[in-house]
């Protein structure tokens, strides 16, 4: 199991994930068709929309950080797959 819906955002500066403060990127699974909706969002407004398909080298580190998500493991290995995520987007 993992989170089909997941928000990565400034928790350090945003504790309770207020959408319409700081900046974050919002995850959504699609099942029909193996890939995640990404959106960009800064202060409550949308800055980017992405569709990664299950062949995108970035597929698997956000379906990594989904199921880290999911089993509540805000750890070292949660913060690596965030900081690969973010390596691999550049």
């Amino acid at each position: 199991m993992f989170d089909v819906e997941f928000v990565l955002g400034e928790l350090k500066h945003n504790p309770i994930l207020d959408l319409d403060k700081g900046r974050y990127l919002h995850f959504v699974f699609n099942k029909d068709n193996p890939s995640y909706l990404v959106t960009g969002k800064s202060e409550g407004k949308e800055l980017f929309t992405e569709k990664v398909q299950s062949s995108s080298g970035l597929y698997v580190p956000i379906l990594k950080m989904s199921i880290l998500c999911d089993l509540n493991y805000w750890t070292e290995d949660y913060e690596k797959s965030i900081e690969e995520f973010f390596n691999i987007a550049k």
